[in-house]
């Protein structure tokens, strides 16, 4: 199951997986494997705003862990 992190990005706002399966389109495979769906949640939003966040995604391979950089951007409405 891969982990997320909040690297850089606005108060109030966490992330989390939830564990799904997945069809991993970057490796040209068609068939679902076990993995995780990135699901981000908001609370308190007193105003509007609109800004970039920065996540790292890490996975667990045969090698190792492998760490990503995923740039998200984020508007929140109150």
């Amino acid at each position: 199951m891969p982990t997320v992190e909040i690297m850089d990005g606005p108060p109030g706002v966490a992330v989390a997986v939830k564990e799904a399966m997945v069809v991993p389109h970057g490796h040209g495979c068609g068939k679902s494997v076990r993995g995780g769906r990135v699901i981000i949640t908001a609370r308190e939003i007193d105003e509007y705003s609109y800004t970039r966040m920065v996540l790292r995604i890490t996975y667990k391979t045969p090698n190792g862990n492998l760490q990503r950089s995923q740039h998200i951007n984020v508007a929140l409405f109150p």
